[in-house]
């Protein structure tokens, strides 16, 4: 007879266990199975996207009746109605989902999803694990970050990791890189020696003191301002990020000194050389003209956003008369 029992309850035991195991009991967000788990505190109407083929379902984690759409690689909107602001756990499940856009979210969890080649997400969450995420080549995750480890997704061509609080940023293993953006963040330091594929850089708004591009010439936009750059950082990281103007127009030591503190575009500083040179300036009103030329550009650039060379000839031209004048 106590050995019925102890039979019974045995059996029991694996009943249960077998139970929790298909409710894939404990594991990431709210404790259920699920491609891809988020959450959201927000009432009202939640939407996000979704790419990839065949059908994904979303079980909106209120009770109400899940919904069951076909994906294609241009994206499916999702949305629900929320009656009131609480936490929600939205739990999605597809064969093949390989993009996710989604925002106000306060948590994210895609570890299940292998797929996954694109992700844009935006929200209040502060952490994300990525690592299984491999396939992922463009990645957007904009929050309250203080660390991101991207070291295993070697795939990334595209990463935007702005608007969080980041202290440091590893993008040594991500040389497929060809857009960087790591601006407004608390960064003091950024290696990018080995991702020479970069065209595109932004770097502004953080704690720099220095940065080394000297090995990325194939950067065709480079946004630094608002850093903390000394000096010879920024005449350093002006001979570079200008090097066909500085040999072109033979910029001297003196004059990158003048301009590496300006935020002038390569076509209105193009312009601007051209027309000393076409002026026939001597090298004090060479100097002279970059100093006032550069400090005018800039005020139209705030205005206007663009200068044409005409403009720049025309400002120079009035800078010219006012120091005859002097």
């Amino acid at each position: 007879m106590k050995r019925t029992v102890l039979n019974y309850l045995v059996i029991a035991a694996f009943a249960v266990a077998a139970v929790l195991t298909s409710c894939g009991g404990g594991g990431g967000i709210g404790g259920s199975s699920g491609k891809i788990k988020m959450t959201t505190e927000q009432g009202g109407n939640f939407s996000f996207y979704l790419a990839g083929s065949g059908t994904a379902t979303v079980d909106w984690g209120d009770g109400s009746e899940k919904v069951t759409l076909t994906l294609n690689e241009n994206g499916v909107g999702f949305d629900h109605d929320y009656p009131n602001a609480t936490i929600r756990t939205i739990t999605i499940n597809g064969d093949n989902i390989t993009g996710l856009q989604c925002i106000s979210i306060t948590n994210l969890d895609v570890s299940r999803c292998a797929e996954l080649t694109q992700l844009n997400s935006h929200g209040t969450f502060k952490s994300l694990d990525i690592s299984k995420n491999t396939a992922l080549t463009s990645l957007v995750c904009i929050g309250q970050f203080t660390s991101l480890d991207v070291s295993m997704n070697t795939a990334l061509t595209e990463l935007n990791c702005s608007n969080n609080q980041l202290t440091s940023l590893d993008v040594s293993k991500n040389t497929a890189l060809t857009r960087l953006d790591c601006s407004n963040n608390q960064l003091t330091s950024l290696d990018v020696s080995k991702n020479i594929a970069l065209t595109y850089l932004n770097c502004s708004s953080n704690q720099l003191t220095s940065l080394d591009v000297s090995k990325n010439m194939a950067i065709k936009e480079l946004q630094r301002g608002d850093n903390q750059f000394t000096a010879a950082a920024l005449n350093a990281l002006f001979r570079v990020q200008y090097k066909e103007l500085v040999d072109k127009y033979s910029v001297t030591n003196e004059e990158i000194a003048i301009l590496a503190e300006s935020s002038l575009g390569s076509l209105s500083l193009e312009s601007l050389l051209e027309s000393c040179d076409e002026f026939n300036c001597s090298a004090a009103i060479r100097q002279d003209h970059l100093r006032e030329g550069s400090k005018m550009i800039e005020t139209e650039i705030s205005i206007t956003r663009g200068v044409t060379q005409s403009d720049v000839k025309a400002l120079l031209r009035d800078a010219h008369n006012y120091r005859n004048r002097k």
